[in-house]
């Protein structure tokens, strides 16, 4: 992927010009420090502009111009990085050469109004949109919190990573969820805008048919007050905390099975060896089954399994949905499963089913207009997420490498929650 890089307006500006994709992607980046009260007031900032701004004031208003301006998307995300939050402003349009009008002007003025012109007057918000956004916002992490699955993870983060996750959006019980909402008022969700617009923007990607004079409609649109240096020093190693015991146990009340987790640490030194660990979780589970076949076909102890390996923090989950009864034989039939993975045969066998399906990603990945962002932000801003330089080093993975890192693996934690519902 070629990108050409330019300054705007003191900015970073990274372009990967094609005429591949029916659409023009423009996805601003803004950071600052991961906090709860940071999440949260951003998340309502976005409802709220996503449904009014000063010159738009209604969600109709909103919908009737993007329809005129061939469903333009206007979307605001964010998610961590390490220690940092990661604010995503995103906007697609179609290719004006396509549809046969040059109207992107128009969208990027109206693109412009939707980002500096919220719907604030005299440091007060529409209370009805406000009110709507929170409420959306509460109702989606309320019914979080009565799945019990959703919640076995919450509490196995918080108790598997608790200097980490002091501040993270895990919450327990409900009345945590209105503390929160109630505590952030109007002038906060104002001065996250005032953040973002004046001190926070970090770079601009943008992929698709770009042509000079549309460049010139977003130097001319986005002016921004000031620009930070991308703060690229995360914080990767995420140790599995000691504080809490080695085998946790705890009655779950709401749910009818129970759900035995074991954390284990996994330790890299380089790139390879991620990758080597991202090949043994698709090994055990998504592409060889081998955790179905061990647990449920031949040990016949569960209900489902699932399995994950998380790249930031080192640290693999094996969890099965299990009888309470069956909680020792499970913990063995995890034990049984990496032992498995020692024969060189089945190894050898399971990495090649892997490395088909990598084989198939790598062809769905040029296929999707959407993923070549994930390249665009690993080449630009050195982010580790780029689906084809894992692929291309996950291709190149033996059975020698897999035995070492299983060799390296180390059980820390061991969650069990206990169902105790009738069936």
């Amino acid at each position: 992927m070629k990108i050409q890089k330019e300054k705007i307006n003191g900015y970073d500006v990274f372009m990967y010009k094609t005429k591949r994709y029916t659409t023009i992607n423009m996805r601003f980046l803004f950071q600052m420090p991961y906090t709860q009260k940071n999440i949260y007031t951003c998340d309502i900032l976005a409802e709220y502009m996503l449904h009014t701004s000063k010159k738009y004031k209604t969600r109709k208003e909103i919908s009737k111009r993007r329809m005129e301006l061939y469903s333009m998307h206007f979307s605001i995300n964010n998610y961590n990085v390490g220690e940092k939050l990661m604010v995503e402003v995103s906007y697609d349009f179609f290719d004006p050469v396509l549809v046969k009008d040059d109207y992107l002007k128009d969208a990027i003025e109206f693109a412009g109004d939707l980002l500096f012109e919220p719907n604030f007057i005299d440091g007060n918000l529409d209370s009805q949109e406000l009110n709507r956004s929170r409420e959306n916002l509460i109702t989606n992490i309320s019914d979080s919190l009565v799945n019990s699955r959703q919640r076995a993870r919450d509490k196995m983060l918080k108790l598997a990573f608790d200097e980490t996750y002091k501040v993270e959006d895990l919450f327990n019980t409900k009345e945590e969820v209105y503390e929160l909402f109630s505590s952030i008022k109007e002038k906060d969700i104002i001065e996250m805008h005032q953040k973002l617009v004046d001190e926070s923007l970090v770079g601009l990607v943008i992929m698709g048919n770009i042509k000079d004079e549309y460049m010139d409609y977003i130097k001319d649109k986005f002016k921004f007050k000031s620009v930070r240096q991308l703060d690229t020093d995360y914080k990767e190693a995420l140790i599995v905390s000691e504080k809490t015991p080695f085998y946790n146990r705890e009655k779950d009340k709401s749910s009818s099975e129970s759900i035995l987790k074991c954390i284990y640490s996994c330790p890299k030194n380089s790139f390879k060896e991620e990758c080597t660990y991202i090949m043994l979780i698709r090994m055990i589970g998504s592409v060889g089954t081998l955790m179905h076949k061990v647990l449920r076909e031949e040990l016949k102890l569960v209900y489902m399994v699932g399995h994950s390996y998380n790249k930031k923090a080192n640290y693999m989950t094996l969890t099965a949905y299990i009888d309470s009864k069956n909680e020792k034989k499970a913990l063995e039939g995890f034990d049984l499963v990496l032992k498995r993975l020692e024969d060189e045969e089945l190894c050898e066998s399971l990495l090649n089913l892997v490395k088909e399906q990598n084989k198939f990603d790598e062809y769905t990945f040029d296929e999707n207009k959407g993923n070549p962002f994930y390249e665009l932000y690993d080449l630009s801003f050195g982010f580790d997420v780029s689906i084809k330089r894992r692929n291309r080093t996950m291709s190149k993975v033996t059975p020698s490498d897999i035995r070492k890192i299983l060799k390296k693996i180390e059980k820390k934690k061991v969650l069990f929650y206990e169902g105790v519902k009738k069936r």
